[in-house]
């Protein structure tokens, strides 16, 4: 039996990847998220598709919600990325020092239940990087970009 909401959300996520985002935001309006995951997946989502239409109060509240459904569950790898998101979309709205605590706070779920993870690691070291380079922090961006091309090996 195939599950009519994982088919509907790998379509809305290769519509995001395409770029055609009227085609994500109609499959969006026809999903009913019916669980907690559901709900998860379908605000990261949502999320994206106002991100990229560059709507970044409502992506944001969008990916906060990820926050509170992740601690609802208990999932510290959906909260881990719930902060990243955030801080992605504090950094377009220039508010770098909130989007650098959020994504520090990803790190210190990532250092304690994903050490081995490479791919979190090198994605949230560059994130890591970019924001402290927006920041000003030059010698501290290089440490963290540098470091983030030897975890993407």
């Amino acid at each position: 039996m195939t599950n009519h909401f994982q088919d509907q959300i790998t379509t809305a996520w290769q519509y995001l990847f395409e770029g055609q985002l009227d085609a994500l935001e109609d499959i969006l309006n026809s999903i009913t998220p019916k669980n907690e995951i559901e709900q998860y997946d379908y605000s990261m989502l949502l999320g994206y598709l106002n991100f990229e239409k560059l709507n970044y109060p409502k992506a944001l509240a969008e990916f906060q919600n990820l926050e509170t459904i992740a601690q609802r569950i208990d999932s510290k790898e959906k909260l881990g990325i719930a902060f990243h998101q955030q801080a992605m979309v504090l950094r377009e709205l220039k508010e770098y020092q909130k989007g650098l605590s959020l994504i520090q706070k990803e790190r210190e779920i990532i250092d304690l239940d994903f050490p081995d993870d490479r791919e979190k690691l090198a994605v949230n070291g560059y994130e890591q990087g970019y924001l402290r380079l927006l920041l000003g922090k030059l010698d501290e961006s290089q440490i963290w970009l540098n470091d983030t091309l030897n975890w993407s090996k």
